[in-house]
């Protein structure tokens, strides 16, 4: 997941829209609209990103750009997990990948990107491990049941035995252009943690880190 928010959901826009690496068509399109913000309204400027955005996709020579950096996406990612699955070859396994996984996720940066509003995926902070409360919490110790810690503190009984593990996704934030002024941010899903919230050590035999390094040292 990491991996696909640094490739997609961290930039201005999640492709190319040029055919030089400096993606100088991206960088005249944010520095347009940081000049047109100083003489007009956000909602003005917005709007103006989201049609040129439209329109340059709407351009033939976008598709196969796109194809192109979502195929070397979904190699570079299939080889990362090729040794978890060392039965599948590697070209199934980046087919696989760039349909069920790759393709998806590009759609949804698309939309998020050339929308008015500004959407943001944003990671728990560094200190998740104090403020679970805000965030989604799965369980480890209950068979990955969500645990619902809001309005709890550090300090309450709910939290005694909570032990954070690691970050699993990021959470979806918005903030909505309306008559000219941009909203306040707003959370359309909270971002999603692993913890063990029971009696007794972590069980380590269920994490995909003790399996692997269970089978290297073999």
């Amino acid at each position: 997941m990491y991996y696909l928010w640094l490739a997609l959901f961290s930039k201005p826009f999640y492709c190319p829209l040029d055919d030089g690496g400096e993606h100088s068509t991206v960088a005249w399109i944010v520095g347009v609209e940081a000049a047109m913000g100083k003489t007009r309204d956000i909602e003005r400027c917005r709007e103006w990103r989201s049609e040129t955005l439209t329109a340059l996709c709407s351009q033939k020579s976008f598709k196969p750009r796109r194809d192109s950096y979502l195929n070397l996406l979904a190699k570079d990612l299939s080889s990362f997990l090729a040794v978890l699955l060392p039965n599948m070859s590697a070209l199934e396994l980046q087919s696989s990948l760039r349909r069920a996984i790759v393709v998806p996720a590009a759609d949804l940066a698309h939309s998020l990107h050339t929308s008015i509003n500004m959407f943001w995926l944003k990671w728990p902070l560094r200190t998740a491990s104090s403020r679970l409360e805000v965030y989604e919490c799965t369980n480890l110790a209950d068979r990955g049941r969500v645990m619902d810690l809001s309005g709890t503190s550090p300090e309450s009984a709910a939290r005694r035995h909570a032990k954070y593990l690691f970050d699993i996704a990021p959470g979806l934030f918005v903030e909505r252009i309306e008559g000219g002024k941009k909203m306040a941010l707003r959370s359309i899903c909270r971002p999603k943690v692993l913890i063990h919230a029971g009696e007794g050590p972590v069980p380590h035999k269920s994490t995909l880190l003790t399996w692997l390094h269970n089978a290297t040292t073999c």
